[in-house]
């Protein structure tokens, strides 16, 4: 039932216009990119509080959309680690390939497991 709820919600927000979106996804979102997000790190860092960053999507249909998810959360490690943030990740397995096969996310996690320990990070 859930997940029939879940499918109806995505073909609904897809045509929904973006100002409405925001409305409601507005508190929860940091940003539509790595610079607002990071710029939103960053003052919430200046208030006392640390954050998570999380790219929105999961099951990914193919490897390389998965590896370009993989890379721009390792470009994200290099940013944090760059501007001195009080942030980590969080990632969906289905977003980084687990739907297509256990081999390509179990490589992808690595990746991202690897970028973590280089950056002194953590990954969630």
């Amino acid at each position: 039932m859930i997940n029939v709820l879940n499918l109806i919600l995505i073909k609904a927000i897809i045509l929904m216009p973006k100002s409405i979106i925001r409305l409601f996804a507005g508190k929860y979102v940091a940003g539509e990119n790595h610079s607002t997000a990071l710029s939103t790190v960053k003052s919430l860092n200046n208030q006392g509080f640390a954050a998570t960053i999380d790219i929105l999507g999961e099951h990914v249909s193919d490897s390389i959309e998965a590896k370009k998810v993989v890379l721009e959360y390792i470009n994200l490690y290099d940013e944090i680690a760059e501007n001195n943030l009080d942030c980590n990740i969080s990632i969906k397995p289905s977003h980084i390939g687990l739907d297509i096969g256990e081999n390509i996310f179990l490589e992808n996690l690595q990746l991202l497991i690897d970028k973590a320990k280089k950056t002194k990070n953590f990954l969630r």
